[in-house]
């Protein structure tokens, strides 16, 4: 489970730093940052 949990964590954290690297608009961000936390809890 800690496992899971901590490779979990690490996608998330790579995909958001994707997100703040991408020169793209604020509400844009947002919308990525959102989604990705949305497929977090939905695991």
């Amino acid at each position: 489970m800690i496992v899971f949990i901590e490779k979990l964590n690490s996608e998330v954290l790579r995909s958001i730093e994707r997100i703040e690297s991408r020169d793209t608009d604020v509400l844009k961000k947002s919308l990525e940052a959102s989604r990705v936390l949305g497929e977090a809890f939905d695991r």
